[in-house]
Parts: C-alpha cells; sequence; structure tokens
C-alpha cells in the first residue's frame, strides 16, 4: 500500500489527539494524490469499474471466498482471480484476468479473539500502476491482513450478485 497503509491507520485511531490529527492531515493528502494518480489511469479500466471503484468502496465488507482459476493453460497468464464479499446486505464479486502476480500476508494474531477473526473487514484498497501494461489491486484488512493481485490492464470486472 502506497497511500492508506497499515501506519496511517493505527495513527487515525490512535488515542492521542495530536497523533490522530497529523494522521487525519496526511490522509486527506493521501487522498487527494491517490484519486489524482487513479484518475491518470482511468484508460486502464473499463468505464463502468472506473466510475464505481473512484466513487464506491467495499471498506466494511468481509471476504466469503477467493477462487484461484486456471483458464486456458498454454497461453500468458493463465490465471484468474475471484473474489466473492458481502456486508450483510449486497453481495459482490471481482473477477481478476490474466493474473501475474498474488501476494497474501496474513496471521491470525495470538489471542484467542483475534483467531476468530479471519481476514475482519475489508479496510482500505488500491489500484495502482506497476507498468505501462499491468495494474496491481492491494486490500488492507482490519486484521492486518492483505492481499495484493497484478493483473492485465482492463481485466478486472465487478459483478453485482
Amino acid at each position: 500500500m502506497r497511500y492508506f497503509t497499515a501506519e496511517l491507520w493505527e495513527q487515525i485511531n490512535s488515542e492521542n489527539d495530536g497523533i490522530r490529527e497529523k494522521a487525519n492531515q496526511k490522509w486527506d493528502k493521501n487522498c487527494e494524490e491517490y484519486f489524482s494518480k487513479l484518475a491518470l489511469n482511468k484508460h486502464r479500466f473499463s468505464p463502468e469499474v472506473y466510475d464505481f471503484l473512484s466513487s464506491i468502496t467495499f471498506h466494511g465488507f468481509r471476504i466469503v471466498s477467493v477462487t484461484i482459476v486456471h483458464d486456458n493453460i498454454g497461453n500468458l497468464y493463465p490465471m484468474n482471480v475471484e473474489i466473492n464479499l458481502t456486508n450483510g446486505r449486497e453481495e459482490w464479486m471481482i473477477r481478476y484476468r490474466h493474473v501475474s502476480d498474488i501476494q497474501l500476508s496474513y496471521n491470525s494474531g495470538s489471542s484467542d479473539f483475534s483467531k476468530t477473526r479471519g481476514f475482519d473487514e475489508w479496510g482500505y484498497d488500491e489500484l495502482l500502476d506497476v507498468d505501462e501494461t499491468k495494474m496491481s489491486h492491494e486490500i488492507l484488512f482490519a486484521s492486518g491482513a492483505s492481499f495484493r493481485i497484478e493483473f492485465d490492464n482492463q481485466m478486472i470486472s465487478l459483478v453485482k450478485k
């Protein structure tokens, strides 16, 4: 995560007013920078995906499942990833095609409570350019877990179930 880091999220929730105030200012600055950068990459998404992801967030949703699908083996980047998520009222699927890299960081924690949470709620996410032909979607969860998927331009879709 480049803009909405775990450290910044922690500072925003600090008990210390000074730390929280400074973090909120940094958050506002990072929001401006991120959405400016996202607008420069608008051509890398379908209009529907760009419009949705530049104005609506999955903050507070929970992952139901993550599926990795091998498709058209023998072609470049034959892996696809599907993330199904819900907030209890709505269900969505995010589908990434032509996936070239997947990174997952997850540790259940040491307390009995943290071991019951899984990924926990979707916190913040960023769509970032990797190079001229690839984008990444980085997701930070309330548990501290993170998920990064790298995929070809235009190869992300959203389906409301």
